[in-house]
């Protein structure tokens, strides 16, 4: 399955280089479906989420990921990711939080 991931996380950084981020979502969305759980894909489509305003679904994105990949909590992109979707959705105690937790 790593190939095809791999060519979907081509696919999707592709577009987003060209400022096609609906495009980069839908590869991201196809990497993470073939390669379930997997901090990269999860965490580029979360960070694209979010540049589209989702906050809501990048911070779904985000927690999903954080609470079964204990790799993952200590990404501080991804946690930074999720700190600015809190933020986004004004939960400004638990961006905060997140923001302190991204900074260690």
């Amino acid at each position: 399955m790593a190939p095809l991931k791999d060519h979907y996380l081509e696919l999707g950084g592709q577009a987003q280089r060209i400022g096609d981020i609906v495009g980069a979502i839908s590869a991201y969305r196809q990497a993470a479906d073939v390669a379930p759980g997997d901090p990269q894909a999860m965490g580029l489509l979360a960070s694209a989420l979010l540049q589209t305003g989702d906050a809501q679904q990048a911070l779904a994105v985000s927690q999903q990921l954080l609470a079964k990949n204990a790799r993952a909590r200590r990404n501080a992109g991804l946690v930074a990711t999720q700190a600015q979707a809190l933020f986004q959705l004004g939960q400004f105690g638990e961006a905060e939080a997140a923001f302190r937790q991204a900074q260690r």
